[in-house]
């Protein structure tokens, strides 16, 4: 209606959009991740409502939390497209340290050949942009933490040896600098997921 004109009071707003997108990530129909990211692709291109980090987050969780062989490659996808949108003039879209982390959560957790190889990829990608000049996608203590579970989960060989150099780079940068890498300092998870990578690794070879 508002579309065909006459109708200016119908435009949809933001909210109402944002509405429509939560109520599909929240569903448990089988498209309801698709149908959600379709909403948003269309929110985006009709420029007088413009999606922002947040809402895209919404859709990679429930691309996320679908755990299909696919699920993790189409969050990806996602997140490069914020990226895009961001450099086609929407700043609200802008991706930071908490979008990679979903992404890289769902790789850990998708079970695909070379996640965890595909996991630690994002984690280089975000060290490059930081040292860039982007501060929004500074890894944390939660990325490392994600992609050393994803090489624990992974049972490759090598694993264990990966696991345990991304803890010690982890400890190395945030001992270099204690104030700038704080959200670096390591938890008990993140030590306990590193000592599980070997029984992980005897286990899935015995």
């Amino acid at each position: 209606l508002y579309t065909a004109g006459g109708h200016d009071d119908l435009r949809p707003t933001t909210g109402i959009f944002s509405a429509v997108i939560n109520t599909w990530a929240h569903s448990e129909e089988k498209l309801a991740p698709l149908r959600a990211e379709q909403t948003l692709i269309w929110m985006h291109r009709l420029r007088y409502v413009k999606p922002d980090k947040f809402l895209c987050d919404t859709v990679i969780r429930a691309w996320a939390k679908r755990g299909e062989i696919d699920a993790a490659t189409n969050a990806q996808k996602l997140l490069f497209r914020m990226h895009e949108m961001y450099q086609e003039g929407n700043l609200l879209a802008k991706p930071d340290t908490v979008s990679y982390n979903i992404v890289i959560n769902a790789r850990a957790k998708s079970g695909l050949k070379n996640a965890a190889n595909a996991a630690e990829s994002l984690l280089c990608t975000m060290h490059h942009l930081h040292a860039l000049g982007d501060a929004d996608v500074k890894p944390n203590v939660v990325t490392y933490g994600a992609v050393i579970n994803s090489f624990a989960k992974s049972g490759d060989r090598g694993a264990a040896a990966r696991a345990h150099t991304l803890l010690a780079d982890m400890i190395r940068l945030q001992q270099s600098d204690p104030v700038m890498h704080a959200d670096l300092l390591p938890n008990t998870y993140v030590f306990n997921t590193a000592i599980t990578v070997p029984y992980t690794l005897l286990r899935s070879h015995a």
